[in-house]
């Protein structure tokens, strides 16, 4: 798995509601849920066929799947939320709407981790799109650049932390761990 899952899961809260938005077929939250049994971990897709693909696969008693979309779904208060290469395909000034709502359900110490495309990552930004292209032909797709995403989620009230910690892939990778 390209994802910098063993990061990610160290990032989070070790127990705990914890969602992720855009959790696509499933595998990152199952993951997530595997890794500690503590958490119980809620994957929210608005695709019906991935969410019920993300059902079939992976049935474990501290993960839900949801279809639901990400802006009207009523959250409760949560330890931790994660968007994985999702914001990038929800233009600009939604993804601050989302970060905003998301960030009123988080408790006091809680976690939001975010992995993003680098706008400003040269190639790796580029071969992302690609791939982006190949995988979704009709979305436009929004990146930003690692400073945008930094001042985006301090503005919020964040202290922010960011790394690539994937060094081996070609594509972006970076990770942004905000408390």
């Amino acid at each position: 798995m390209m994802l910098p899952v063993k990061e990610m899961n160290l990032a989070l809260p070790r127990q705990g509601r914890v969602y992720e938005v855009g959790c696509g077929r499933g595998t990152l939250a199952h993951a997530l849920a595997e890794f500690e049994n503590k958490r119980k971990v809620i994957g929210i897709d608005i695709d019906r066929r991935k969410i019920q693909t993300a059902q079939s696969a992976f049935k474990i008693s501290n993960l839900q799947f949801v279809e639901a979309n990400a802006f009207v779904f009523k959250y409760q208060s949560c330890n931790g939320v994660i968007f994985s290469d999702f914001l990038h395909h929800i233009p600009y000034s939604q993804q601050i709407v989302l970060l905003k709502r998301l960030h009123h359900f988080l408790k006091q110490k809680g976690v939001l981790v975010i992995k993003e495309i680098d706008l400003d990552d040269g190639i790796r930004m580029w071969l992302s799109r690609i791939w982006d292209y190949l995988l979704y032909p009709k979305d436009r797709i929004y990146y930003r650049s690692k400073a945008d995403w930094i001042r985006l989620v301090e503005t919020l009230g964040f202290s922010v932390s960011c790394e690539r910690k994937v060094r081996w892939f070609p594509g972006s990778t970076l990770l942004y761990i905000c408390q």
